[in-house]
C-alpha cells in the first residue's frame, strides 16, 4: 500500500506499473506451482513470453527493478499465506489495517498540516474520499482472492496496471529504451491471457446452454 502511494510521487510509477503488469503472470504461475492448477496453452504462452521479456530486461539493464519485483511477488505470497492460515475473511483484514495505524500516525505527525491546508483547503475531504475508494477496492480484491482460483484472479488483474501505466505517462514519466522489449512482451502476454479468458467464457456459455437444453428436454 505504501509503495503504491509512494511511486507516483517519487518518479517510480512506471517501475511499479511493470510490477503490476507482471503480477497477473506471476499469479498464474503461482497457481500452477503451489496449487497445481491446470493451465491452458494460452496461459503457458503468456508465462513464456513474459519470462523472455524479464530475461531481456535483466540482460539489457543488468538488473530488475526492486519495485517491480516487490509488487509482482508480494501479492501472490500474501494471498497464499491468507489461504494457508485461514485468514481469508473480513475481520482478519481489519486487524491487518489496525497494524498499519502506528506507521500511518508516525507519517502524519511529520506533516505540517497547516501548510497543506493552505495549499488545498479541501484536503480532508479528498483524503476521506481516497480512503473510501481505496478501502472498498482493497477489500473487494482481498475477498475475491478467497473465492476465485489463482489463475482466474490473475486474469482479472491486468486492467489496473494498464491504467496505472497510462497515468504514469500522463504525469510525465518516460519508459527507458532498455525496457521496450519487456513492455512489448508483457503486453503480448496479457493479450494471451485475455484471449484465454474469452475462450473460457465462451465455453462456459456453451455449457450452460447445453445444460439448460437438457433440462428442457427432460421436462
Amino acid at each position: 500500500m505504501w509503495l503504491f502511494l509512494w511511486a507516483p510521487n517519487s518518479g517510480k510509477a512506471i517501475e511499479v506499473s511493470i510490477g503490476y503488469l507482471l503480477m497477473p503472470i506471476m499469479m498464474v504461475a503461482f497457481g500452477k506451482v503451489v496449487y497445481k492448477e491446470t493451465l491452458s496453452f494460452n496461459k503457458w504462452l503468456a508465462i513464456v513470453v513474459a519470462f523472455v521479456g524479464v530475461i531481456s530486461n535483466i540482460l539489457l539493464t543488468g538488473k530488475i527493478s526492486v519495485e517491480s519485483l516487490f509488487v509482482c511477488t508480494g501479492y501472490p505470497i500474501y494471498f497464499s499465506l491468507r489461504r494457508k492460515f485461514d485468514l481469508s475473511h473480513l475481520h482478519s483484514f481489519v486487524v491487518e489495517i489496525l497494524y498499519l495505524l502506528p506507521v500511518a500516525l508516525y507519517f502524519i505527525s511529520q506533516l505540517d498540516m497547516q501548510y497543506v491546508e493552505m495549499q488545498n483547503p479541501n484536503i480532508y475531504y479528498f483524503i476521506a474520499l481516497l480512503g473510501l475508494i481505496s478501502g472498498t477496492a482493497l477489500i473487494s480484491y482481498t475477498l475475491a482472492s478467497t473465492i476465485l482460483p489463482f489463475n482466474v484472479l490473475g486474469l482479472l488483474g491486468y486492467v489496473e496496471p494498464l491504467l496505472m501505466l497510462i497515468v504514469s505517462f500522463l504525469i510525465g514519466e518516460k519508459l527507458e529504451s532498455e525496457s521496450y522489449i519487456l513492455m512489448i512482451c508483457l503486453l503480448i502476454s496479457i493479450l494471451f491471457l485475455v484471449l484465454d479468458g474469452i475462450i473460457a467464457l465462451r465455453q462456459q456459455h456453451k455449457k450452460r446452454k447445453r445444460v439448460s437444453g437438457l433440462r428442457m428436454n427432460n421436462e
